[in-house]
């Protein structure tokens, strides 16, 4: 594992890259400003290799579950010595229907069994508490992954589900009462969600965000890899569904409104209040 959490700087060296099977080029144009080898991105959020982790190290007992990105299914993909996995924690690729990726199993138990939609996929065995099932074809619903021990008895068992219906944003502020010192912040995570309020991986697109009262936007973005803007503009695109935004309390206290808008999103608002 190098590194814990994501940074800055030392650009690309555990970013798992993908280029056109046939014309060679890069799916993702543009510079790309991270490491990209932290199981936590930049935005906090956690990759399933943390799952992956917590087992080695004893933490943990039921299996983890990691999904190749089905949006990048018809691309050839580069690892990385420093990473050598881009799989994420999600069972949401609307659009991507009948498409073919590898799901990786955390565990270690001796034999993993995946299951789509209440078929089986098959059983592995584990090697280094990794089980990994490739070509496995996208339908929306329920993936699980059920353990067994060296005797065949159930040892644990754990499922993501799909996204479902229209296209919302959720706001959930890790606070929403500040200190008006002009120092403190509020992280607010912004997803892209269906109706039962489970992430759409797939539906990524640019989000604006707006505040007025005794507040500013320090910081907005997500961890794509690839950056067309800086992290000081208002409007940014997210990544496999979710962005984050900083925002610093001013010197006045007051009630600050938060707007956030997408093209045919219905838009959020949150209220925060500067003490």
């Amino acid at each position: 594992m190098w590194t814990g959490y994501d940074y800055l700087g030392e650009s690309g060296i555990g970013t798992i890259q993908y280029k056109d099977k046939k014309t060679k080029q890069p799916a993702d144009p543009g510079l790309i400003i991270s490491g990209g080898a932290g199981i936590i991105d930049i935005c906090g959020k956690k990759r399933p290799e943390v799952g992956w982790s917590k087992i080695i190290w004893g933490l943990q007992k039921t299996p983890t579950i990691g999904v190749d990105p089905y949006t990048r299914a018809d691309y050839f993909q580069s690892l990385s010595m420093w990473r050598i996995t881009d799989a994420v924690e999600s069972w949401s690729w609307e659009g991507c229907e009948g498409k073919k990726a590898s799901v990786t199993v955390y565990s270690d138990a001796a034999k993993v069994e995946l299951f789509v939609n209440g078929k089986s996929a098959g059983k592995k065995k584990t090697k280094k508490d990794i089980a990994k099932f490739k070509k496995i074809p996208y339908e929306a619903g329920k993936i699980e992954a059920v353990t067994y021990d060296s005797s065949g008895k159930e040892t644990g068992r754990t499922s993501l589900i799909s996204a479902t219906g229209k296209t919302l944003i959720k706001l959930t502020p890790e606070a929403t009462s500040l200190c008006a010192n002009g120092q403190d912040l509020c992280f607010l995570n912004i997803d892209l969600i269906g109706e039962n309020g489970i992430t759409k991986s797939s539906v990524d697109q640019n989000l604006k965000i707006e505040i007025s009262g005794p507040a500013t936007l320090q910081g907005y973005g997500s961890a794509r890899p690839n950056i067309e803007k800086s992290f000081c503009s208002d409007t940014f695109k997210t990544f496999y569904g979710k962005s984050l935004a900083v925002i610093r309390a001013g010197y006045e206290p007051g009630t600050v409104t938060v707007k956030v808008s997408g093209k045919g999103l219905d838009t959020q608002k949150l209220t925060l209040n500067i003490c």
